[in-house]
């Protein structure tokens, strides 16, 4: 009986740290809890993370788990590293992701 209960807290804790960690990084600008879970599971579970990997690489990653992954994912992680909308990227900034989308999707194709 008490094995039980400590595999259930031991997975509680788990739970609720995974949570934690997805709801941090849905609290940043333009990043909502969908796109947060895709994130983890890519193994990308925080803003620090996500921060020290850059928008390019992060949504390489999440290529591998969606394929439908678009231009305005990508804008959306720059834009929650630079912690602004992806409205207000710079049109510099916009032209490069879009690029760098072409380029991905291109990638993919082949």
């Amino acid at each position: 009986m008490a094995r039980r209960y400590k595999v259930r807290f031991v997975a509680s804790r788990l739970f609720f740290y995974l949570y934690r960690m997805e709801n941090e990084l849905a609290k940043q600008v333009n990043i909502g809890k969908v796109v947060a879970a895709k994130l983890n599971e890519v193994g990308i579970s925080t803003p620090e993370e996500l921060r020290a990997l850059g928008s390019k690489q992060a949504f390489l990653r999440l290529q591998t788990v969606d394929s439908g992954a678009c231009l305005h994912e990508l804008m959306a992680l720059e834009g929650a590293i630079q912690g602004i909308r992806k409205y207000d990227l710079s049109e510099e900034v916009k032209a490069d992701l879009k690029r760098f989308h072409q380029l991905s999707q291109k990638n993919l194709s082949e």
